[in-house]
C-alpha cells in the first residue's frame, strides 16, 4: 500500500521473484528524484530472510545510496581518458611536455583527492568492504575489513583475495565471485561461519556485488563483510 513499492522502482514483481525462488535480487542503479530538481541514484537490494530452521519469515528490501560513487566513478574514468591524451602529446616541442607535466600533475593531484574521498565513502558504510580486479587481486580493503580480520590495507594490497590467511573461508567465496564475474550474476548473499581477528566465531554475511565498467562488462566485484548479528 505504499508509494515505495512502486516508485522509485516497480517492487511488486520483486518481492514476489524473491519469496518465490528465495534468492536475493540486486536493482542497479535506479534513478531517484531528490525533490531539489536533482536526481539521486540507489541500488536496491531484496534478499529473502529465513529463520534458524530454514523456513522463509519475510523479505528485506535495503536502498544503498550509490550517487557520489556513481559521480566519481564517471570522474575517474573522465580523468583517465585526459590522462592517455595527455601522454600521447608527449611527443611534441619540450614546451608542450612542460605544459603536460604541469596539467598531468594536477589530474594526478585530482585523482588522488577522488581516490581519498572514495576511501572515506567505503569507511563510512560501516561494513568490512574489499574491491578486487578481474583477477581477484586486492585493490581497496577498507578500515572496517582490517578491524574485522586484523590485517592493513598495505598487507593485502595487490593479493590475490582467495589466498588471504584471514577468519573469513574465502574459499566458500569462490562461486559466487566466479558468478559475477562471468555475469552469470549482478549480486550474490552468503552467510558463512568465520572467526575475527580477536578470535571469535562469528556469522558474517558477504554480499559480493559485480563492478561494472563502461560497458556494462564485470570488472572486478565488490565483496562486502558484515557480522550477522547474534
Amino acid at each position: 500500500d505504499l508509494e515505495i513499492s512502486y516508485r522509485p522502482a516497480e517492487l511488486r514483481s520483486a518481492l514476489e521473484q524473491v519469496v518465490k525462488e528465495q534468492r536475493p535480487l540486486l536493482l542497479e542503479q535506479i534513478p531517484w528524484a531528490d525533490g531539489s530538481d536533482g536526481i539521486d541514484c540507489f541500488d536496491i537490494h531484496v534478499v529473502p530472510l529465513a529463520d534458524a530452521g530454514g523456513v522463509a519469515v519475510g523479505v528485506a528490501v535495503t536502498f544503498i545510496d550509490v550517487s557520489l560513487p556513481r559521480r566519481l566513478h564517471e570522474a575517474l574514468e573522465h580523468s583517465n581518458r585526459d590522462l592517455e591524451t595527455a601522454y600521447e602529446e608527449l611527443q611534441s616541442t619540450n614546451e608542450e611536455l612542460e605544459t603536460i607535466n604541469v596539467e598531468i600533475r594536477r589530474r594526478t593531484a585530482d585523482l588522488d583527492h577522488a581516490n581519498a574521498l572514495l576511501q572515506s565513502i567505503l569507511t563510512s558504510l560501516g561494513s568490512g568492504v574489499a574491491v578486487l580486479d578481474r583477477d581477484l587481486a586486492v585493490l581497496v580493503w577498507n578500515d572496517h575489513a582490517g578491524e574485522l580480520w586484523g590485517l592493513r590495507a598495505d598487507e593485502v594490497r595487490g593479493q590475490h583475495f582467495l589466498n588471504l590467511d584471514i577468519g573469513l573461508p574465502v574459499s566458500d567465496l569462490r562461486q559466487p565471485i566466479r558468478l559475477c564475474l562471468n555475469g552469470q550474476s549482478t549480486a550474490e548473499v552468503v552467510v558463512v561461519p568465520a572467526v575475527n581477528r580477536r578470535g571469535r566465531a562469528i556469522d558474517c554475511r558477504v554480499s559480493v556485488t559485480a563492478l561494472l565498467d563502461g560497458d556494462r562488462l564485470p570488472d572486478g566485484v565488490i565483496v562486502r563483510m558484515d557480522r550477522v548479528a547474534s
